[in-house]
């Protein structure tokens, strides 16, 4: 049995992927130097599992519904431009999340303690909820926009299991299963 690589995501709706990609054209045409994702692509990652065998699939999906179970729906408020690590060298280029940060901070939560007790450890870095909009392979200074752009609202209703397929032309995306969300009375917490 082949490894997949997966990872754990909250997803906007396709009008709002579609609408962040058309606000950001006047960059893609500024900025050709970054690799830019396709609105397909755009999501907020919660948890990266890496290349896991096929075998585990079953315990992996068993906890993403587990943790889908005990959470509520959230509001996310998405807004502005940054980057990783600073805007001197800066490698990832993203869509912030203005509200809903303290929903994300739970379900990441969630998900760190139902999978490392299946075995995937849990990360060592701060979780910063954000949407990849493009990575650059040769940093160089960037001068963001100050003005607010990329403001998009919408309700998380689920989380959803991604295999990622490398390939030459970059990587492609297929959804696994998708677990909504069922504790009821779900509002931001922010």
């Amino acid at each position: 049995m082949a490894d997949q690589r997966l990872f754990i995501s909250v997803e906007p709706p396709d009008e709002i992927k579609q609408a962040m990609y058309r606000e950001l054209e006047p960059f893609r045409m500024a900025w050709s130097f970054i690799k830019w994702e396709i609105p397909e692509k755009l999501h907020v990652t919660v948890k990266f599992l890496g290349d896991v065998p096929e075998m585990k699939l079953g315990v992996i999906q068993s906890a993403a519904e587990g943790v889908a179970k005990r959470t509520a729906p959230f509001f996310v408020v998405l807004g502005g431009l940054g980057v990783f690590p600073n805007n001197r060298r800066p490698r990832v280029i993203w869509i912030g999340i203005r509200s809903g940060m303290k929903d994300f901070g739970k379900l990441h939560s969630a998900i760190e303690e139902s999978f490392d007790d299946i075995g995937f450890p849990r990360e060592k870095r701060r979780f910063s909820a954000h949407i990849t909009v493009g990575r650059i392979r040769h940093p160089r200074f960037l001068d963001l926009p100050q003005e607010s752009m990329c403001d998009h609202r919408f309700h998380s209703r689920k989380i959803s299991l991604i295999r990622s397929r490398l390939t030459p032309k970059g990587s492609i995306y297929t959804t696994v299963a998708e677990y909504p969300f069922y504790l009821q009375g779900g509002r931001s917490s922010e």
